[in-house]
């Protein structure tokens, strides 16, 4: 199915301040060894707290006081067991309702085993709402607790001790991990040599727009060796956040393409020409990505020219693909990094 791909540069106003608040969602743990019982919490920490000013998601109020006497921490003893919890970020956007407030998911080990994987104990999105605000383990028992105030709201997840009894978003990361460490492990040469930080062009000519940003290349994108003149368009918004390329066989296309930057595609992961425009549209993302949220780069290795393609979404697999573009403006994808 063709897709009518119209970019809409909107301006951007970005403004910073190096006093700004920071504030995370994180994990904690306190055990006691008299009883027996580790109590895992939730909230929000602001800056460099310490973590007994975080400021917890509603629990059953039976926790409060075990959770005041201790001093939270990422890890305890308990009986000669470590008890370690971790917090994870999902990605955060600078567009959409709440996009800058990230999902939060936690992690509880209990010496190398793994009772919780990536579970979600923070939605974000500007919902506020936390699924889990405590893990409490007391009497051979392991309970989790929703924002309630009373104990009697919590789920029996003893068998989570013994077996993996993963929810759904758990399976979910467990698989997304996996397909990671099997990308890590069939990189081939070139790609554990391809630099990290690439070298980029010199030659880049910034162009005026209202919005967005474009970038106007002189170099040999499908490797003929000869110069081809390449446009980049790309903007951070929450219809288009991502970049590609447009390779002009006649350069005196490019202002009237500036002035309407539209263009009808079809998939990711091939060159799509434009009669119209006598140029090739370019970006080699993932084939079940939207061209949108995909930034398309050029790059220089070894004085041939690739192009680098990284998802505007971090939790995608692969998150970059590493490419090159054929004299006959073919595509052939190198490099599939986690």
């Amino acid at each position: 199915m063709r897709a009518l791909f119209i970019i809409f540069i909107l301006s951007l106003f970005i403004h910073s301040s190096a006093f700004a608040d920071e504030a995370h969602q994180e994990a904690f743990v306190v055990c006691d060894a008299e009883s027996n019982s580790f109590l895992v919490r939730f909230g929000l920490r602001w800056n460099e707290d310490t973590t007994d000013k975080t400021e917890l998601a509603k629990a059953p109020s039976e926790l409060n006081k075990f959770w005041s006497s201790k001093l939270p921490s990422d890890a305890c003893e308990l009986n000669g067991k470590r008890i370690e919890v971790s917090t994870f970020l999902g990605p955060a956007f600078p567009y959409g309702m709440g996009g800058g407030d990230a999902p939060a998911f936690f992690k509880l080990r209990i010496d190398d085993g793994d009772v919780y994987y990536a579970k979600t104990f923070y939605r974000g999105r500007g919902t506020g709402e936390y699924p889990v605000a405590a893990v409490y383990f007391k009497d051979k028992k392991l309970l989790e607790c929703p924002a309630s105030v009373s104990i009697s709201d919590c789920k029996d997840v003893t068998a989570r001790l013994t077996q993996a009894k993963y929810s759904e978003d758990e399976l979910i990361a467990f698989a997304r991990d996996r397909k990671r460490a099997q990308l890590e492990g069939n990189l081939s040469s070139f790609c554990q040599a391809f630099p990290k930080a690439q070298k980029m062009f010199n030659s880049v000519t910034r162009l005026p727009n209202g919005g967005g940003f474009y970038s106007k290349y002189s170099v040999d994108l499908d490797n003929d060796g000869k110069p081809d003149e390449v446009i980049l368009v790309g903007d951070t918004t929450g219809y288009f956040d991502g970049s590609y390329l447009m390779l002009f066989k006649d350069p005196k296309k490019i202002p009237a393409f500036l002035e309407k930057p539209e263009i009808e595609i079809e998939a990711q992961g091939k060159a799509e020409f434009s009669k119209e425009l006598n140029a090739y549209f370019v970006s080699i993302g993932q084939s079940d990505s939207s061209s949108r949220y995909v930034y398309n780069e050029p790059v220089i290795y070894n004085d041939k020219t690739y192009i680098v393609a990284t998802e505007s979404n971090p939790d995608r697999v692969p998150s970059q693909v590493v490419g090159e573009m054929r004299a006959d403006h073919t595509l052939n994808i190198l490099c599939q990094f986690p």
